[in-house]
This record gives C-alpha cells, sequence and structure tokens, in this order.
C-alpha cells in the first residue's frame, strides 16, 4: 500500500534520467552501469526523503512532548502553590470584622487576617480621634482600640 508511491517516483526519477542521460554525465554507457546509477541516485532520493520525514516528525514530536510537558509541570506548580498558599489562610489568625465608626467608615478590603490593615475615616466636619490605620496581630487582635469620629472642634 505505502510502496505505491515509491514505484510511481521511481519511474519517473528513471524516465527523467533516461531522458537527461548525457546532462547528468551518463553519456551512452551500457545498460547494467545505467541501471547502477539510476539506482544510486534513487537510493540517493530515497534516503534524503526518509531523513527529512524522519527529522520532521522527530522535531514535531519533541516540540509536542516538550510544550506539552511543560505546561504539565508548569499547571501542576501553580495549582500547587494556589492550594498551599489557599491552605494558609486557614490557619492565620483572624481579627474579625470592625463595625464603622458613628459619622466615618472602616475599608477593610484587604482582609482581617493576620498582618491585614484596617482604615479609618471620618466624614466631613467630623474629626477622627485615635489610630487611623488598625493592624491585624498574630494572636488574632487589633494592634489598637477602634477610632472614634467628633464633631470638628470639639
Amino acid at each position: 500500500m505505502y510502496k505505491k508511491p515509491f514505484v510511481i517516483m521511481n519511474y519517473v526519477l528513471q524516465s527523467y534520467l533516461s531522458l537527461n542521460a548525457r546532462r547528468f554525465g551518463l553519456g551512452i554507457i551500457g545498460h547494467n552501469q545505467y541501471k547502477s546509477s539510476c539506482f544510486n541516485c534513487l537510493t540517493f532520493i530515497h534516503s534524503f526523503i526518509h531523513s527529512f520525514i524522519h527529522s520532521f516528525i522527530h522535531s514535531f514530536i519533541h516540540s509536542f512532548i516538550h510544550s506539552f510537558i511543560h505546561s504539565l509541570i508548569h499547571s501542576f506548580i501553580h495549582s500547587f502553590i494556589h492550594s498551599f498558599i489557599h491552605s494558609l489562610n486557614y490557619y492565620l489568625p483572624d481579627c474579625g470584622a470592625m463595625s464603622d465608626p458613628t459619622d466615618g467608615d472602616v475599608d477593610l478590603s484587604n482582609g482581617t487576617v493576620y498582618k491585614s490593615a484596617a482604615a479609618f475615616t471620618c466624614r466631613h466636619g467630623f474629626q477622627l480621634i485615635g489610630m487611623n490605620v488598625l493592624r491585624c496581630l498574630a494572636n488574632g487582635s487589633w494592634d489598637h482600640v477602634p477610632p472614634v469620629c467628633v464633631i470638628y472642634g470639639r
């Protein structure tokens, strides 16, 4: 089944060589010498095509396997690190949510676990008494008492 293209190629090359015998330096030679030259030419072409196909398939498979293994390792490492960091959050002390002070706001956008910060602000016309940023400590408590907002000038 796969030999048919090579048989056709062999026929085409023999026809081409027989028509161009002088161009290839075969001149007028005996039948056996001409057949030997054709055979050498076909052997060269066959080995060239074989090595070309082999190197193409080898490089394709190599690059496919390389990229597949690279993406597999990358996704494994990424998921491992992500799950490891996510599991650390379960073990970090949580200082708990803070309520907004009267006439003010608290920003807890970066969480309430260890090393998180709570930022306090007061509405226009009010003054913050106390620390404007509280940090969550390793023991699960805030580093200061929550501030209060009082009318400016009191």
